[in-house]
């Protein structure tokens, strides 16, 4: 070997790493940490940049993932120091990495988010999966399939695959979480929606494909028993009538379900995935607020019902057939929707229902005159027929 010559190194077997921490330098608190991380089946090789593992086992790893009062991640500047550390040690080709299985037991994430006008805090636990064929060559179809408890009574799962190098340019995501308490999440519906949670469950299934930075998905979220406190104001909150949204929404077995489309470009420098998320949530509610009628025709089958109005013929208060069949209709909505009342307001056109009402007094009265001309009329030769 020259002096000026890099050593070939070559190494197979297995490597363990135990008990390692990092902290974060400013605050001096763990951030990282795990009880064991253990590699297999390795084959590294200096000159030819390659690395390959069989399997990487993970096992009680302790991650602390904070956004502080401006946003910024705590992680970030760990991240950001190794990525240029190894840029710099790199020399020529790029590091070739392949590793066929990832496997993670029991780990936990602590999560906060310090941004919020309430701080938001979550945990993670007995994250349990697998994550298979991880590759930093191009054209990769990286397979994860992960699971967890979330903040003890909560239950999370994901699943899907995507582009490891690339992941803007093709991902499938299917996720669930189950049995999360609403009170969890305020801090959020406090920025976007101003509105306080006071209890409930809530449910969330979606899936998401993302093609050539753009994002098209679909929620399916359902919550059990809500229960609201005071409005809370937010500048960046969508002002909306929840507590009437949530009357048409909840059925008689305390269930809201909702069906959440978003569409978005990643490449738009305003994108943010919980704006996107809120945004699309505030428009569904918006639309149910202003045809709240329509939506409950729709519950029902009967899309072209009307029923934000009952009408009568002019002058005249018998319901008509088509009428009564739409108070039918309203009665088994409210019978669906017990959260909900109903308020009747009356109303009449001033000029149409006048002039009725004056015809129709005007035909009584003649009527009756026609009635006396007639008995007048009688023995006599002649008789007045009187036409109206």
């Amino acid at each position: 070997m020259q002096p000026d010559e890099e050593p070939h190194i070559v190494f197979t077997g297995k490597s363990t790493l135990n008990n390692i921490n990092f902290l974060d330098n400013q605050n001096k608190k763990n951030i990282l940490s795990w009880k064991n991380i253990t590699g297999s089946g390795i084959y590294f090789s200096s000159v030819d940049r390659v690395l390959r593992i069989s399997k990487v086992d993970i096992d009680e790893l302790n991650s602390q993932i904070v956004f502080d009062q401006k946003s910024q991640l705590n992680l970030q500047t760990v991240l950001i120091q190794g990525v240029d550390q190894a840029n710099e040690q790199q020399n020529g080709k790029p590091l070739s990495i392949h590793i066929d299985a990832i496997a993670l037991s029991d780990n936990q994430v602590q999560f906060s988010d310090l941004s919020l006008i309430e701080p938001f805090y979550s945990s993670i636990d007995h994250v349990n999966g697998q994550i298979i064929n991880y590759s930093t060559e191009p054209n990769t179809v990286l397979k994860v399939e992960v699971e967890s408890n979330v903040n003890k009574s909560g239950y999370f799962k994901i699943s899907g695959q995507l582009n490891p190098t690339k992941p803007t340019l093709s991902t499938d995501i299917h996720a669930t979480f189950r049995d999360i308490s609403t009170a969890n999440i305020t801090p959020y519906t406090i920025k976007f929606i101003g509105q306080k949670i006071k209890s409930g469950k809530l449910n969330v299934t979606f899936d998401y494909k993302l093609r050539d930075n753009l994002i098209e998905g679909s929620n399916g979220i359902r919550f059990d028993r809500v229960s609201l406190v005071e409005p809370i104001e937010s500048p960046e909150a969508v002002q909306l009538p929840l507590s009437l949204a949530l009357a048409l929404l909840e059925d008689n077995q305390g269930q809201t379900l909702i069906d959440l489309p978003v569409r978005g470009d990643i490449n738009n420098l305003d994108f943010s995935y919980a704006h996107l998320v809120w945004k699309a949530f505030g428009g569904v509610i918006a639309g149910i607020i202003t045809a709240s009628f329509n939506f409950l025709g729709k519950l029902l089958g009967a899309d072209d019902a009307q029923l934000e109005f009952i009408g009568f013929a002019l002058a005249d208060s018998r319901l008509l057939q088509q009428e009564q069949e739409k108070l039918l209709i309203i009665a088994k909505a409210l019978k669906k929707r017990p959260s909900l009342s109903l308020g009747i307001y009356p109303v009449y056109n001033t000029v149409c229902d006048t002039h009725a009402l004056r015809e129709k007094e005007l035909a009584t009265l003649l009527a009756g005159n026609k009635q006396k001309i007639i008995k007048k009329s009688r023995g006599t030769s002649r008789q007045l027929l009187i036409k109206y």
